[in-house]
Protein backbone atom coordinates (compact mmCIF):
# COMPACT_ATOMS: atom_id res chain seq x y z
CA UNK A 1 0.00 0.00 0.00
CA UNK A 2 3.07 2.48 0.58
CA UNK A 3 4.06 1.84 -2.76
CA UNK A 4 1.08 2.31 -4.28
CA UNK A 5 0.46 5.74 -2.55
CA UNK A 6 3.51 6.68 -3.51
CA UNK A 7 2.69 6.33 -7.30
CA UNK A 8 -0.69 7.76 -7.01
CA UNK A 9 0.98 10.88 -5.32
CA UNK A 10 3.64 10.54 -8.11
CA UNK A 11 6.23 11.45 -5.26
CA UNK A 12 9.03 8.33 -6.69
CA UNK A 13 11.10 6.35 -4.99
CA UNK A 14 13.86 8.99 -3.41
CA UNK A 15 13.28 10.52 0.09
CA UNK A 16 10.21 12.66 1.09
CA UNK A 17 12.02 15.89 1.21
CA UNK A 18 8.81 18.06 3.26
CA UNK A 19 6.00 15.47 4.60
CA UNK A 20 4.05 17.28 6.39
CA UNK A 21 3.70 19.48 2.87
CA UNK A 22 3.20 16.08 1.12
CA UNK A 23 0.15 15.63 3.34
CA UNK A 24 -1.33 18.86 3.12
CA UNK A 25 -1.30 18.92 -0.08
CA UNK A 26 -3.32 15.65 -0.45
CA UNK A 27 -5.21 16.97 1.74
CA UNK A 28 -4.92 15.88 5.37
CA UNK A 29 -4.45 18.57 8.22
CA UNK A 30 -1.33 18.33 9.90
CA UNK A 31 -1.13 20.30 13.18
CA UNK A 32 1.08 19.97 16.10
CA UNK A 33 0.92 20.38 19.78
CA UNK A 34 3.34 20.72 22.77
CA UNK A 35 4.12 18.24 25.04
CA UNK A 36 6.87 16.79 27.69
CA UNK A 37 5.70 13.48 28.27
CA UNK A 38 6.37 10.75 26.55
CA UNK A 39 3.24 9.12 26.43
CA UNK A 40 1.64 10.11 23.23
CA UNK A 41 3.65 10.90 19.99
CA UNK A 42 0.81 11.85 17.50
CA UNK A 43 -2.74 10.86 16.24
CA UNK A 44 -5.19 11.01 13.82
CA UNK A 45 -8.59 11.93 13.52
CA UNK A 46 -11.29 12.00 11.08
CA UNK A 47 -14.08 14.32 11.25
CA UNK A 48 -17.04 14.78 8.35
CA UNK A 49 -17.21 18.37 6.99
CA UNK A 50 -20.04 19.07 3.83
CA UNK A 51 -20.46 15.01 3.85
CA UNK A 52 -16.37 14.86 3.20
CA UNK A 53 -14.16 13.15 5.22
CA UNK A 54 -11.51 15.17 6.73
CA UNK A 55 -8.29 13.78 7.83
CA UNK A 56 -6.08 15.50 10.74
CA UNK A 57 -2.64 13.95 12.12
CA UNK A 58 -1.33 16.15 15.59
CA UNK A 59 1.97 15.46 16.08
CA UNK A 60 4.02 15.90 19.84
CA UNK A 61 6.73 18.21 19.16
CA UNK A 62 8.13 18.86 22.49
CA UNK A 63 12.26 17.66 22.21
CA UNK A 64 11.69 15.08 19.53
CA UNK A 65 13.33 15.32 16.81
CA UNK A 66 12.69 15.58 12.87
CA UNK A 67 13.25 12.27 12.16
CA UNK A 68 10.66 10.85 14.80
CA UNK A 69 8.38 13.34 13.43
CA UNK A 70 7.78 12.14 10.51
CA UNK A 71 7.95 8.63 11.34
CA UNK A 72 4.65 9.40 13.87
CA UNK A 73 3.33 11.55 10.69
CA UNK A 74 3.55 8.37 8.11
CA UNK A 75 2.74 5.89 11.00
CA UNK A 76 -0.56 8.07 11.36
CA UNK A 77 -0.98 8.33 7.54
CA UNK A 78 -1.03 4.13 7.61
CA UNK A 79 -3.78 4.22 10.31
CA UNK A 80 -5.75 6.61 7.82
CA UNK A 81 -5.19 4.26 4.87
CA UNK A 82 -5.23 1.05 6.65
CA UNK A 83 -7.66 1.06 9.65
CA UNK A 84 -11.92 1.14 9.62
CA UNK A 85 -13.19 4.86 11.18
CA UNK A 86 -15.97 3.18 12.00
CA UNK A 87 -14.83 1.24 14.81
CA UNK A 88 -14.75 1.65 18.74
CA UNK A 89 -11.31 2.17 19.83
CA UNK A 90 -12.14 0.48 23.43
CA UNK A 91 -13.78 -2.15 21.32
CA UNK A 92 -10.58 -3.93 20.00
CA UNK A 93 -8.74 -6.31 21.94
CA UNK A 94 -5.36 -5.66 23.38
CA UNK A 95 -3.46 -7.75 20.64
CA UNK A 96 -5.76 -6.08 17.46
CA UNK A 97 -4.59 -2.85 18.74
CA UNK A 98 -1.16 -3.98 19.10
CA UNK A 99 -1.61 -5.20 15.52
CA UNK A 100 -2.24 -1.99 14.39
CA UNK A 101 0.38 -0.12 15.83
CA UNK A 102 2.28 -3.19 13.94
CA UNK A 103 1.11 -2.60 10.58
CA UNK A 104 1.31 1.34 10.83
CA UNK A 105 4.68 0.86 11.81
CA UNK A 106 5.69 -1.10 8.55
CA UNK A 107 3.82 1.13 6.48
CA UNK A 108 5.65 4.13 8.17
CA UNK A 109 8.59 1.97 6.90
CA UNK A 110 7.84 1.14 3.99
CA UNK A 111 6.51 4.58 2.99
CA UNK A 112 9.79 6.37 3.67
CA UNK A 113 11.99 3.74 3.18
CA UNK A 114 10.90 2.34 0.12
CA UNK A 115 11.88 -1.26 -0.93
CA UNK A 116 14.24 -1.00 -4.12
CA UNK A 117 15.80 2.78 -3.59
CA UNK A 118 16.04 2.42 0.41
CA UNK A 119 17.73 -1.43 -0.21
CA UNK A 120 19.97 -0.14 -2.95
CA UNK A 121 21.24 2.27 -0.30
CA UNK A 122 22.02 0.17 2.41
CA UNK A 123 22.97 -3.26 1.04
CA UNK A 124 26.63 -2.12 0.90
CA UNK A 125 26.74 -1.35 4.69
CA UNK A 126 24.16 -2.95 6.26
CA UNK A 127 25.76 -3.01 9.58
CA UNK A 128 27.71 -0.21 9.63
CA UNK A 129 26.60 2.48 12.08
CA UNK A 130 28.49 5.39 10.75
CA UNK A 131 26.85 4.96 6.69
CA UNK A 132 23.39 4.40 9.09
CA UNK A 133 24.45 8.39 10.21
CA UNK A 134 25.51 9.03 7.05
CA UNK A 135 22.41 8.18 5.39
CA UNK A 136 19.85 9.58 7.92
CA UNK A 137 20.66 13.47 6.34
CA UNK A 138 19.44 11.54 3.01
CA UNK A 139 16.61 9.75 4.26
CA UNK A 140 15.85 11.93 7.38
CA UNK A 141 14.59 9.15 9.28
CA UNK A 142 16.03 7.97 12.61
CA UNK A 143 18.95 5.10 12.66
CA UNK A 144 16.60 3.00 14.64
CA UNK A 145 14.01 3.18 11.83
CA UNK A 146 16.57 2.36 9.01
CA UNK A 147 17.84 -0.52 11.15
CA UNK A 148 14.25 -1.55 11.49
CA UNK A 149 13.43 -1.93 7.38
CA UNK A 150 16.98 -3.53 6.89
CA UNK A 151 15.98 -6.42 8.81
CA UNK A 152 12.46 -6.04 7.57
CA UNK A 153 13.96 -6.48 3.86
CA UNK A 154 15.97 -9.03 4.74
CA UNK A 155 19.21 -7.53 4.01
CA UNK A 156 20.65 -8.18 7.75
CA UNK A 157 19.83 -11.42 9.64
CA UNK A 158 18.49 -11.40 13.14
CA UNK A 159 21.71 -11.85 14.89
CA UNK A 160 22.84 -8.01 13.14
CA UNK A 161 19.83 -6.37 13.83
CA UNK A 162 20.00 -7.18 17.13
CA UNK A 163 23.75 -6.41 17.81
CA UNK A 164 22.77 -3.48 15.97
CA UNK A 165 20.14 -2.00 18.20
CA UNK A 166 22.30 -2.99 21.42
CA UNK A 167 24.79 -0.64 19.91
CA UNK A 168 22.32 2.17 19.30
CA UNK A 169 20.84 1.80 22.95
CA UNK A 170 24.76 1.81 24.10
CA UNK A 171 25.25 5.24 22.54
CA UNK A 172 22.52 6.35 23.86
CA UNK A 173 20.75 7.07 20.33
CA UNK A 174 17.30 5.69 21.81
CA UNK A 175 17.13 9.22 23.54
CA UNK A 176 18.80 11.45 22.04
Amino acid sequence: IAAQVRKYWDIGTGPIKDLQYLLEKNGIIVTGFDTNEDKIDAFSQRTIVAGNDIYFIAVALGNRPEGRIRFDMAHELGHILLHPWSEDLEAITKDEFKARERQANMFASAFLLPRDSFGKDIASYPTDLKYYQFLKNKWKVSIQAMIYRTHQLGIMSDNQYQYLMRQVSKNGWRIK
